[in-house]
Parts: C-alpha cells; structure tokens; sequence
C-alpha cells in the first residue's frame, strides 16, 4: 500500500479537486485555523497557525519559536500577507508533504520558497497529476 500523503490546504484550493483524492485515499487534507479554513467543515484535521495578534483567534494559534520561519516567508511572499505567511508556517511545522494553493503569491515564489524551506507547493491539478502518474 502506498503512502497517503498529508496536505496543507491554502484557502483558495479548489475543494472539490482535493475532496476527490481524499475519497479516493490518497491524501489527507489539513486545514489551518484561518481565513477559509477555520470555517470549512469539509475538512475536519485543523492545525494550528503561530499565533498572530489580530490574526489568529485566542486559543486557535500556538507561541512560535525562535526558529520559526514567519517574517521571512512573508520577505518572499510579500509583507502584507501575513494571513498567507501563518499558513505556510503552519504547514512547515506540521511536516505535511504538500502546500496545496492557487494563489499566486505562493505559485509566483514557490523554487524560491522550496528552496529556502524545502517546501513542495502545488495547484490541486498538479496533485491529481501526482497520482495519474502513479
């Protein structure tokens, strides 16, 4: 049996794509606590982001550490995506296998952000493709 692989789910990542390969038993799909994620319930795994004064919701963020990689994801994404800077470092520290997006700003920067973080970042058609290769 191959391995089901752990998914970041962006807020803007097409739900119907994801929810097919979650019924067909290839992924798992991780939501964070904001933006679109907090509310969606068709997908019950949340994880945590670091938390973020006027971002993040008491009791719905975790106290990042030193290491974290927060500000310079937002040096790369732009400094005014903190919203898109948590859920990345979210997916980070939760060591899942892909950052599922269609957002530009982590599609335009996404060699620059796997090479720094070592971080695999691909649109939902891009993740079906994954398994028609397979």
């Amino acid at each position: 049996m191959e391995k089901v692989l752990k998914i970041t789910r962006d807020a803007s990542a097409n739900v119907k794509t994801l929810k097919d390969l979650e019924s067909k038993g290839f992924i798992k799909v991780n939501d964070v606590m904001l933006e679109g994620g907090r509310e969606n319930r068709k997908f019950s795994r949340k994880i945590l982001p670091g938390f973020c004064i006027g971002h993040t919701r008491i009791g719905e963020g975790v106290v990042a550490g030193d290491n974290n990689p927060y500000e310079e994801i937002r040096n790369i994404i732009g400094r005014k995506n903190v919203g898109d800077a948590l859920h990345l470092e979210a997916h980070i520290r939760s060591c899942n296998d892909y950052f599922v997006t269609e957002d530009k700003d982590f599609l335009g920067n996404r060699e620059e952000l796997n090479k720094r973080f070592d971080v695999k970042i691909l649109t939902p058609e891009e993740l079906r493709n994954v398994f028609k290769q397979t």
